[in-house]
């Protein structure tokens, strides 16, 4: 079964569970990533989830430690490397492959494509394609894998502009 990221976990709160996991030698206990953070453990557990799938971290009997890998992080580079890691996880993966078929499309092309991969669940479309939309933004942008033109409401695969 194919692991799907957690599309709630914001990019920033990976990086705070990074740092404080770093702050802590390289390991912490799941309660003392919640009172660092301020956090609800509900808050917490998709953020420690998406970690883990990007392969940054792996959480054994209530104890997440950085992986070789995340220890050699810096906080400097870790947008681009976030960048590198969302683009070969679902759903990112399939937003990515749709956008280079297709150039351009809305948030509700985006979410019936995930929709029809079984990667999401509609509940009320209106709202669960709003929620897409911000989660997206937060996710999509920030790493400059896409970028959106709220104006139109559409969404393509970034360009550098240098």
């Amino acid at each position: 079964m194919t692991e799907v990221f957690p599309i709630d976990a914001r990019v920033s709160y990976i990086r705070g569970i990074l740092a404080i996991i770093k702050g802590n030698g390289g390991s912490a206990s799941l309660s003392h990533i919640t009172r660092e953070s301020l956090e609800g453990i509900d808050e917490i557990f998709p953020v420690i989830e998406a970690a883990k799938i990007l392969g940054l971290v792996t959480v054994e009997e209530g104890v997440v430690s950085l992986t070789d890998s995340a220890k050699d992080l810096s906080q400097k580079e870790l947008k681009k490397d976030l960048s590198d890691l969302l683009k070969n996880v679902e759903p990112f993966k399939s937003i990515i492959e749709f956008l280079w078929k297709a150039h351009r499309a809305s948030t509700e092309e985006l979410f019936d494509v995930l929709l029809k991969k079984n990667f999401m669940t509609q509940i009320n479309r209106t709202s669960d394609i709003e929620k897409f939309r911000k989660e997206m933004l937060g996710l999509l942008v920030r790493t400059e894998i896409c970028s959106y033109d709220a104006r139109k409401d559409s969404w393509k695969l970034y360009e550098s502009k240098d």
